[in-house]
């Protein structure tokens, strides 16, 4: 048995059905775990497991245990090591040779912890203020000064008027000015009362041109133009031609008009989401990037193939539809999920997925972008493929597949 089939056990063993939905709802929406537990067998089980490993396994992923909490359960799992064991070192010994390494597993006891039970390894920076109270204090104390400042200006503008050679109706002014203020602090706001505020004065409604809009002028006429707003933005290769004509042809704001397009399809290109690929094709045309070749080849016809899947009674293999990609010596299939909108991956010759769900993406670029980023190459070296494929093609075949 694999890690992770050795967990999947043990966490049907050892948590109620109770604490593996908790574990579940922490990682995954409710949505994901509805799609697990109707189109995988022991799906909600799966989906917790994948979020119950080692002490040492979150610690090299950023998190680590919370004060105080204790291992879910313990479980033997596989470890890798190329340090010879003791036989082999005195066998070597005993022949006279020296000592070489030795790659192979052993089973060792592993304490297991869940999500609930980590936290991020670098805790977030604490807040300046603790509390809505300790605000309203510094807002208050901010204010009590602004106040204690206003009051001093028109203290020492008295006094300057009262030194200078100035008419008695100056000093007059400057004293009543002076009182009107400290009366203001002392009464609590009562300054409305002694001083009356001019109204200002009332301005004409415009229409403002909001920052972002692409305005674009046509044949160098300025009662003649266009407006895009940046949500126009990207779009298909043919209509984003046309607009760069229209903008190359504005030879008054060309450079202008051209930087803020450029602004406008980097940040989205630069944002996982359906207009990613999109405004990299357009930052393309434009020359502002090359256009990158992914290391995944994927068919543009789709075709069968077979998955594993698990129940109550043992496997069995089901009938698909998907796109076959080539990446790293492994073959794929993408196959797009009915209910959702999103990607399945899955291996070939073993029929099982290859990433988890909701890291597919919900296109083929996605898919292969995805593929790129999480699988790990190295990982799927060590797996035995041959026997995994042995294991799928003696599962009986589903009665009833809808593809």
């Amino acid at each position: 048995m694999t890690n992770e089939e050795i967990i999947l056990k043990s966490v049907q063993a050892h948590l109620t059905p109770a604490q593996r939905h908790e574990i579940a709802a922490a990682a995954y929406t409710p949505e994901q775990i509805a799609h697990a537990v109707e189109h995988i067998p022991d799906g909600l089980d799966a989906l917790a497991a994948s979020q119950v490993h080692t002490f040492a396994w979150w610690k090299d992923n950023g998190k680590s245990v919370k004060r105080g909490e204790k291992a879910l359960f313990t479980c033997p799992l596989w470890k890798y090591t190329d340090k010879p064991s003791k036989a082999q070192i005195k066998a070597a010994e005993v022949a006279g040779k020296e000592v070489q390494p030795a790659a192979h597993y052993y089973p060792t006891t592993s304490y297991m912890f869940s999500r609930l039970q980590v936290e991020s390894s670098k805790p977030a920076p604490a807040g300046r203020f603790k509390s809505i109270d300790e605000i309203k204090a510094y807002n208050k104390m901010l204010a009590e000064q602004r106040r204690a400042a206003r009051v001093s200006a028109a203290i020492k503008t008295a006094a300057d008027a009262i030194a200078q050679d100035v008419t008695t109706e100056a000093r007059q002014a400057a004293q009543q000015a002076a009182a009107r203020v400290v009366v203001a602090v002392e009464e609590h706001h009562e300054l409305p009362e002694l001083v009356e505020a001019p109204k200002p004065a009332t301005k004409k409604a415009r229409n403002v041109t909001p920052p972002d809009t692409i305005k674009i002028t046509l044949h160098n006429n300025p009662q003649n133009y266009i407006e895009l707003n940046p949500g126009f933005f990207p779009c298909g290769v043919g209509q984003f031609k046309q607009i760069m004509k229209l903008v190359r042809e504005d030879t008054a704001h060309t450079d202008e008009l051209t930087a803020a397009i450029i602004d406008i399809l980097k940040r989205k290109a630069s944002t996982c989401g359906p207009d990613q690929a999109a405004a990299r094709r357009n930052l393309v045309a434009l020359g502002e990037i090359k256009e990158e070749k992914s290391p995944v080849k994927v068919s543009n016809k789709p075709e069968f193939f077979e998955t594993l899947m698990r129940n109550g009674s043992g496997n069995f293999r089901r009938l698909r539809s998907g796109y076959r990609a080539e990446y790293a010596g492994f073959t794929f299939f993408f196959s797009k999920c009915k209910d959702f909108k999103r990607w399945d991956i899955y291996e070939s010759r073993c029929g099982l997925l290859a990433l988890p769900d909701g890291m597919c993406g919900r296109t083929k670029a996605e898919c292969a972008s995805c593929l790129v980023k999480y699988f790990d190459v190295e990982k799927a070296k060590t797996l035995n493929l041959d026997k995994m494929e042995q294991i799928k093609k003696a599962a009986p075949l589903e009665a009833a597949a809808s593809i």
